[in-house]
């Protein structure tokens, strides 16, 4: 899987990406709407490995997000199996947010799971207080089905089928 937008490359992690997911997930920023703790390096490293394992099991993943002008890796964005469902869920480095990657990111892959991958329900959650992440999930065309459990926190769930889908 590779994706572009204008801005953006989005592929699978790669085990060069650990040092700079690491990075990424030690801004406590960052992982504020996630459990407000920056992750160890081993532990983001465990992440990258998940995505890896979850393109074998499951065909799909969080995907890496790179600046097509560098190269760098920015952030991910793509899917996972949870409890509730296929989840959707984007996260960036802290000096890439208010500059419209997240939802170009998030658009792209988000046709890509509809389209490519078939996907026929997909649930987002969030923070109620995440208001740059529900303008995106809502951007999106997510329906609002009120709040859930999720990792011990009350989340807000959002659902997207096929149904839904806006032009």
């Amino acid at each position: 899987m590779h994706l572009e937008t204008s801005r953006l490359f989005i592929t699978p992690f790669c085990l060069q990406d650990i040092d700079a997911w690491a990075e990424i997930e030690a801004n406590l920023n960052v992982r504020k709407y996630i459990d407000g703790r920056a992750l160890t390096k081993d532990q983001a490293a465990t992440y990258v490995r998940e995505q890896i394992e979850s393109y074998r099991l499951h065909g799909f993943g969080r995907y890496a997000v790179r600046l097509q002008s560098t190269g760098a890796l920015i952030g991910m964005c793509g899917f996972m199996v949870e409890p509730h469902g296929i989840d959707f869920g984007y996260r960036l480095n802290e000096s890439h947010w208010q500059q419209g990657y997240g939802y170009e990111a998030a658009k792209a892959v988000l046709d890509f799971g509809l389209i490519k991958l078939s996907l026929k329900k997909v649930i987002a959650v969030a923070f109620k207080a995440n208001l740059a992440s529900i303008k995106i999930i809502e951007n999106l065309d997510f329906i609002a089905q009120g709040p859930i459990m999720f990792s011990g926190f009350t989340v807000e769930k959002y659902m997207l089928t096929r149904n839904n889908v806006g032009g």
